[in-house]
């Protein structure tokens, strides 16, 4: 076995299960909103008019399977459907305030939870390990 094979052995039994937990703990943001809602809230935010269709094809996925996602985002208030004057079968989806809170809500959230998380580290190390996973992001571009 190489150097590399042990460390990889390492990281996959010491490293790997800190970033499903991490990943846990970064799912749990505002209580009451899924990550479903919360990522389809910022879709929504960052895309102003957009359609269902529209998201079923951004999220690769069935307008049937979000559906239920988006109408519960409309029952809570946080987004509203609102009907194209050129043709009535489409209908375009709004972020409302309330939705716009809780997206800055788990924003202070990540914020907060990145930065008691990542305390234990110093500038250099920090900087080191932007570095690294900057560098880990362009190895899944190029997969």
């Amino acid at each position: 076995m190489t150097e590399r094979d042990k460390l990889l052995a390492v990281f996959d039994r010491e490293i790997v299960p800190v970033f499903k937990d991490f990943f846990v703990y970064f799912k749990s943001g505002v209580k009451g909103v899924s990550f479903a809602q919360l990522h389809l809230l910022k879709m929504i935010e960052k895309n102003p008019l957009i359609t269902v269709k529209d998201i079923a094809g951004l999220s690769h996925i069935t307008t049937a399977a979000i559906s239920q996602t988006i109408n519960n985002l409309i029952e809570e208030k946080y987004i509203i459907k609102q009907q194209s004057r050129e043709d009535k079968r489409v209908y375009f989806l709004q972020i409302t305030e309330k939705g716009i809170d809780i997206l800055e809500e788990n924003r202070n959230f990540r914020k907060e939870m990145l930065k008691k998380i990542l305390s234990p580290l110093n500038n250099s190390e920090f900087e080191n390990l932007v570095s690294i996973f900057t560098k880990i992001k362009e190895g899944f571009k190029e997969r």
